[in-house]
């Protein structure tokens, strides 16, 4: 469905691109606009959008509710020069509604033109143009504007499918970042990128994803959208950040309620403390009394509440985004909005401050609570542990014995060229004791004599010591043939590592549909990289106990090992 999608857009944007005087085309819609009035994305949404039920705010659209999209939509719209904007945003709070969605709707109904919409997986696309998507185009009548690009007799309707929309002069395609590179010879006016963080490094090699749409749109030059709209994760690694920094880096200004001063509202400090204000319900401190919760105004001190965002958003034209770099990348506007601009209906102060007290002492919940609420990629504060820290927790046993008292042994591969590494690790509910560093060498496949075969063999055969009952191996490098291992062997998994998973979550399983409904492993990255450096900087405490989650290594792996190991951290993109 999607291949014989693509057919029908490439016909219909070469046609676009090489049949019209495109300056004069443009003149000539402008001064169509110019009469209609109708210019403005955030003047079109109250008119004509009604957000379905189940939604935080069903009903007609209306921009007080989230007045900090009004002037993104306005810069999406034809009469700005503007041509890429960047949304680094918190969780759920309107961005992709109030942007990329009421830009689809806008195009259809007024600025028809070629526009693609990507986001983070090919499940995430089908559910996206059907369960938000659909219904926004019935509820606004735009659904009547859909039809076949093609009537003659016998031709299958292609104009309204779930990955693409053919409407009067112009056309949508839906699509996941792994699907990008499928696009190289279509045009689009518009791209949207949504949870552009998820995206891959790199589309089947052939190079960034962001890069590759950026450049559908190279025969719109200065009438092009680009779009860029993601929750932030890792600072390294962030694509949304680094867009967010190439723009002019605005924030959001609201009138206090009390001294109608303008300020910005700040969920997190620079040591990723919270700046909301309260009281404990519990001696022990983990409640929070949700009647002592308020933001303090940074100019007057006075207590603002979360109900009080009701009467600060009341008169959108007393809000405003300012710029704070001076030297922007032409053409570029980026913005950066955290939950405590939510507005009332949606997530509370109250609420932020709880999930703040839950999220302190656990790192894995504090970087999901600066990347979904703050707004903001997380940063490793610590430094790597030296080799000689590592090389000290070698625990006088050598490799390829069990330890006394380990309940549970495991095994994960990592593959190569021309050989399969392979780490076994015995837990003892506690700790964790490395027992064996196994090589295999060999092609990187499933056949015999292959790498993967050898250990394929061993593991359904009892011979791996520890004789561990489950095993992972990374399918980055040549994934079908890790797929065909997987799918063979009863408790061998492919792993696939992920910059994101949804509510930060170290690993989740999902489904290959590719592979008849095959269950992998999607494995948070820069989480467990996190974790395995902290780990590997723990001590014993002066009684010779060892904290939780203590790493041990046999007395003779060798350095290479350590090395290895040690390397496990993040690299700038």
């Amino acid at each position: 469905m999607f291949d014989s999608a693509l057919q029908v857009m490439k016909k219909q944007s070469d046609e676009w691109v090489l049949n019209y005087d495109l300056p004069r085309f443009e003149r000539l819609i402008n001064n169509i606009r110019v009469l209609r009035n109708t210019d403005k994305i955030s003047d079109w949404a109250p008119k004509n959008r009604t957000l379905p039920p189940g939604t935080p705010f069903e009903g007609p659209w209306r921009n007080e509710k989230t007045p900090y999209m009004m002037e993104i939509a306005d810069e999406l719209s034809p009469s700005s020069d503007t041509e890429v904007l960047a949304i680094m945003k918190m969780v759920q709070g309107g961005a992709t509604a109030g942007s990329a969605e009421n830009k689809i709707g806008y195009t259809i109904d007024i600025d028809p033109q070629p526009i693609l919409y990507v986001t983070a997986t090919d499940t995430l696309a089908t559910e996206w143009s059907e369960q938000r998507l659909g219904p926004m185009l019935e509820l606004c009548g735009l659904d009547s504007k859909l039809g076949a690009s093609s009537t003659a007799k016998g031709t299958r309707s292609t104009g309204n499918k779930v990955h693409s929309k053919t409407f009067p002069g112009g056309h949508l395609l839906v699509c996941s970042y792994n699907q990008v590179d499928l696009l190289r010879s279509l045009s689009f006016q518009t791209v949207i990128f949504d949870e552009v963080d998820t995206a891959p490094i790199s589309v089947k090699q052939e190079g960034d994803p962001r890069k590759l749409g950026d450049a559908r749109t190279t025969a719109y030059e200065r009438r092009k959208k680009i779009l860029i709209i993601s929750t932030p994760l890792d600072k390294l690694t962030s694509r949304i950040y680094k867009a967010f920094l190439e723009g002019d880096q605005r924030y959001y200004h609201v009138p206090c309620p009390h001294c109608e001063e303008k300020i910005t509202m700040e969920l997190l400090d620079e040591n990723y403390n919270c700046n909301l204000e309260y009281e404990f319900a519990n001696e022990a401190k983990t409640i929070v009394d949700e009647k002592t919760v308020f933001y303090p105004c940074p100019k007057c001190g006075a207590d603002i509440r979360n109900f009080h965002k009701a009467k600060m958003y009341k008169d959108p034209s007393k809000c405003e985004w300012v710029p704070t770099n001076p030297e922007p990348m032409p053409r570029t506007k980026s913005y950066n909005i955290n939950a405590l601009y939510c507005p009332v209906g949606m997530i509370s102060f109250e609420t932020l401050a709880q999930e703040f007290v839950n999220a302190e002492g656990d790192d894995a919940k504090l970087r999901t609570y600066v990347n979904l609420r703050g707004a903001q990629p997380f940063e490793d504060r610590g430094e790597s542990a030296s080799l000689e820290q590592v090389k000290s927790k070698q625990a006088g046993y050598e490799r390829a014995t069990v330890p006394e008292g380990i309940l549970i042994t495991t095994c994960a591969g990592d593959l190569h060229k021309d050989r399969l590494d392979v780490e076994i690790v015995g837990y003892d509910g506690y700790e964790e004791w490395s027992i064996e560093w196994k090589h295999y060498f060999g092609k990187p496949t499933c056949d015999k004599g292959g790498s993967l075969y050898k250990f394929m063999k061993d593991f359904q055969n009892g011979k791996l010591p520890g004789d561990p009952k489950i095993g992972f191996v990374d399918s980055a490098y040549e994934s079908t043939e890790v797929y065909r291992m997987a799918a063979q062997v009863e408790n061998l998994y492919a792993v696939r590592g992920e910059d994101w998973i949804a509510g930060g979550a170290p690993f989740t399983e999902a489904t290959l549909k590719k592979h008849n409904g095959m269950k992998y492993i999607r494995v948070n990255t820069g989480l467990l990289k996190s974790q395995i450096m902290n780990s590997l900087k723990l001590e014993p405490f002066e009684g010779g106990e060892f904290p939780d989650g203590f790493p041990h290594f046999p007395n003779d792996y060798e350095d290479s090992y350590f090395d290895q190991l040690n390397s496990e951290s993040k690299v700038a993109i």
